[in-house]
């Protein structure tokens, strides 16, 4: 085994095979070339002397002045600036390291684009004084890790700062660490996976996360999170389309909403947040939201930190919940047609829930000191009220408000309210059809007070009394 490739093995974890995909060849190699990396394993190391031999890498070092990647004079490599194949058979990594006369930034060429993006190995960013800018183009292909899990080869931001503002950023390893930046204005993901923990500070930031056909998701946490501080900062998930639209999964991850206004958005695919991954956190007197075209939490929604007027909006064009949404502020689920599954439960301590859309339940929703303002259109069901029996699937426990604001679709059932501790206000909403049976006398059901709202096709199982001041009833045929 030649010297080139024990070094190489020595520096990898594992070995990313990357296929053509987007207009992105394989590593600079042409069509129908054969590719220079292998899976390391003991039953490949064989194969990693075999296709590893004609494989070398040159250490590539700016000078520190300001200028483009391509500008080879400005690389000890003069004249060729790092670039697989540049000359033919020469492949880098590439060293950012220099003080220069003070500030500098290296820019990538817009010119390295999606057709012919810039390949290397690895770049390595380590001076305060060093910003290394994409406003446009497309990097790819740094996808090396060393033995103990630090991507050596990645994109590793140790000081200064790397700049995405328009680019993108395919088929890597991003690492920010020691006193390195991240810096986002907008740009692109496209199978990216994150050596390092990652934070939008930028006011308005958008991330968009592409994916592809043999990469269905565009981002792998990899057990790192991602924190959007910035104000109306944003993660965008966009999917590519194959016979239907490619939906994304975000797992082994935490999503911090810690700015006001920040967004998460799920593409045209369903953006699924899997069973061990968090969107958490909201901060003081800020909104955030969650939205799309279709999401499914399996994972843990969790804003149950928050306080001081906070909201979480919720309003993808369908919404499924398997697993938790704990909230002490405000929530409001705005999903066109969401549900709570068998698995689900959503609790409320302390805030105001505020539902929308047509929606179902079949898990558990419980209050603790909240306010449920029940809006859209939902069956007795969904919300405990059942003719016989008794269904915990809605508890909204001792201080805990509810307000009938929606439309109450009671089509063939009997709807009895007694004298439970419970106060049920018809406050603007809707009940439809089927009997309405108010008895004083029934325990474990709650006590139905009417501000003001409507009976539409209503039957009467008893008498009714409107007890409050300028109440009012509007009666529908």
């Amino acid at each position: 085994m030649s010297n080139t490739t024990s070094s190489t093995l020595s520096r990898a974890k594992s070995w990313t095979l990357l296929s053509p995909r987007s207009g992105l060849s394989t590593r600079g190699v042409p069509a129908g070339g054969s590719l220079r990396r292998c899976k390391l394993s003991a039953a490949l190391l064989v194969c990693a002397a075999a296709c590893g031999a004609a494989y070398g890498t040159t250490t590539a070092t700016w000078n520190g002045s300001t200028a483009n990647w391509s500008t080879g004079a400005d690389w000890s490599t003069n004249p060729y600036y790092p670039q697989a194949d540049n000359p033919s058979g020469v492949y880098y990594v590439a060293q950012i390291n220099q003080s220069g006369a003070g500030p500098y930034t290296l820019t990538l060429d817009s010119s390295f684009n999606s057709s012919s993006p810039l390949y290397v190995d690895g770049i390595t960013i380590d001076n305060a004084n060093a910003t290394f800018d994409q406003p446009s183009g497309t990097l790819a292909g740094l996808t090396q890790w060393d033995v103990s899990g630090t991507p050596s080869g990645a994109l590793n931001v140790q000081a200064g700062t790397y700049e995405l503002a328009g680019g993108t950023l395919a088929n890597a390893v991003l690492a920010i660490g020691g006193t390195g930046v991240f810096d986002l204005t907008y740009g692109t993901f496209q199978n990216v996976t994150l050596g390092s923990n990652l934070t939008l500070n930028n006011s308005s930031a958008s991330l968009t996360i592409v994916n592809t056909t043999t990469n269905p998701n565009g981002l792998t946490p990899n057990n790192y999170g991602v924190t959007l501080s910035g104000s109306s900062s944003a993660l965008y998930f966009q999917d590519v389309y194959s016979s239907g639209y490619i939906g994304q999964t975000i797992d082994h991850t935490a999503i911090n909403l810690t700015g006001n206004g920040t967004y998460v958005y799920g593409g045209s695919g369903t953006l699924t947040i899997g069973a061990n991954a968090t969107i958490a956190g909201l901060a003081a007197n800020s909104s955030n939201t969650l939205g799309g075209s279709d999401i499914v939490n399996n994972g843990i929604i969790d804003a149950s930190t928050s306080a001081n007027g906070e909201t979480l909006y919720i309003d993808p064009s369908s919404f499924t919940n398997n697993n938790l949404i704990s909230v002490s502020a405000n929530l409001q689920l705005d999903a066109t047609n969401w549900s709570n599954s068998s698995t689900g439960l959503i609790t409320v301590s302390s805030g105001t829930a505020t539902f929308s859309g047509t929606w179902s339940n079949t898990g558990t929703i419980q209050g603790f000191g909240a306010t449920f303002n029940l809006g859209g259109t939902f069956h007795p069901a969904d919300v405990g009220l059942v003719s016989s029996g008794t269904n915990y699937t809605f508890s909204p426990n001792t201080g805990t408000t509810v307000n009938l604001t929606g439309t109450l679709d009671n089509t063939s059932n009997t709807l009895t309210f007694g004298s439970g501790s419970g106060v049920w206000n018809l406050n603007g909403g809707t009940i439809l059809n089927g009997t309405v049976v108010v008895n004083n006398q029934t325990s474990g059901q709650p006590y139905l007070e009417i501000q003001n709202g409507t009976f539409q096709n209503v039957t009467l199982g008893s008498n009714l009394t409107l007890n409050n001041s300028s109440a009012s009833l509007t009666i529908v045929n």
